[in-house]
């Protein structure tokens, strides 16, 4: 068992692990990105 507070920091945690996976993932395809302008969208 475990408190509320230490859920939620775990919650937390398992989100930033999934977003920093995901960012790597797109670094990783930087190569292949296309430049857009802002104000063109």
């Amino acid at each position: 068992m475990v408190t509320p507070k230490l859920f939620e920091a775990l919650i937390e945690d398992m989100a930033d692990r999934d977003l920093l996976a995901l960012a790597r993932q797109r670094l990783a395809l930087k190569d292949s990105a296309i430049e857009v302008d802002i104000d063109t969208l």
